[in-house]
């Protein structure tokens, strides 16, 4: 009889392979506001959302806010004296992220892996190998 389903193994389908991951490109460039920054630290806490802000700042003396010139006849202008100097150390907040703590522990081990390549030096001078125990 046609049509008629065999109980054997001889007469069964197999089963389709399984799919394959598909591969998409992804390419980055760099966009309108792009711009690299120094980053002599970071401060962080969890906002009322419940996600992770990161900010990195850099440090550098205080500019001051105003100053004199002298206009010479050419044009050209020579400080003559600069006033309302804030006195001290800025720092001053270059970019910060708002970030989920699954994108936060992505960042960790970003960084983790990255920090592989390098050796590091503990407050004595000693090098230390990659698990901080000591290289000597």
């Amino acid at each position: 009889m046609a049509g008629k389903a065999t109980v054997s193994g001889k007469g069964r389908k197999k089963a389709p392979p399984p799919p394959t991951p598909l591969k998409v490109p992804v390419k980055y460039v760099e966009g309108n506001l792009f711009r690299i920054l120094p980053a002599h630290g970071f401060l962080a806490n969890v906002n009322p959302e419940g996600d992770i802000f990161l900010a990195s700042w850099y440090q550098h003396n205080a500019v001051p806010s105003e100053a004199t010139l002298i206009i010479n006849p050419d044009g050209s202008g020579t400080p003559l004296h600069t006033s309302k100097k804030t006195i001290g150390v800025v720092r001053e907040i270059g970019v910060a992220f708002s970030i989920s703590a699954d994108v936060a522990f992505q960042l960790v081990q970003l960084i983790q892996r990255q920090l592989q390549h390098f050796s590091r030096t503990d407050r004595s001078g000693e090098q230390q190998n990659a698990s901080g125990g000591s290289s000597e």
